[in-house]
């Protein structure tokens, strides 16, 4: 007879763990001028009792240009976390709502097996600086001729 012992296990990694329970797996840089960078760091948490790994990946390559991610992949161990730190830049006007097109991918790091994965919900509008200036009310330079000097 051969004997075979065997384990079956769950991996279970959390997302967006804050202390006071304010971030809902959402993040919201608010509005930023354009050329403005700002960042927005997460923790992902290993709860299970493997080891895992995570990969970020972008659905849409234009979103790519404007966020990046450190560490987009890496490994996590038992009870440990891993801080990850979500940097945005625009060189344009934009305005994204609840956009999900950074992804997440938790894996099994030994086969590769995708066992979980989920999206970042991102929201920022990003705008030009804008200003307009006219003379006050009621101010008159005079009547001046052309190519003469004011009194």
């Amino acid at each position: 007879t051969i004997g075979v012992k065997a384990e079956a296990y769950s991996i279970k990694a959390v997302a967006f763990e804050e202390d006071d329970e304010s971030n809902d797996g959402a993040v919201d840089y608010g509005q930023l001028r354009v050329g403005d960078t700002a960042s927005h760091k997460f923790s992902l948490r290993n709860r299970g009792k493997y080891e895992i790994s995570y990969d970020f990946s972008f659905k849409r390559p234009g979103i790519s240009s404007l966020f990046t991610i450190e560490p987009a992949n890496g490994t996590i161990e038992p009870g440990a976390a891993a801080e990850v730190t979500l940097t945005f830049t625009s060189l344009q006007e934009v305005f994204l709502q609840n956009n999900r097109d950074i992804k997440c991918v938790i894996s099994e790091p030994h086969t590769g097996e995708a066992v979980e994965n989920f999206t970042v919900s991102v929201s920022v509008s990003t705008h030009f600086s804008r200003l307009r200036l006219q003379p006050a009310r009621g101010l008159n330079f005079g009547a001046v001729k052309y190519n003469e000097e004011p009194k």
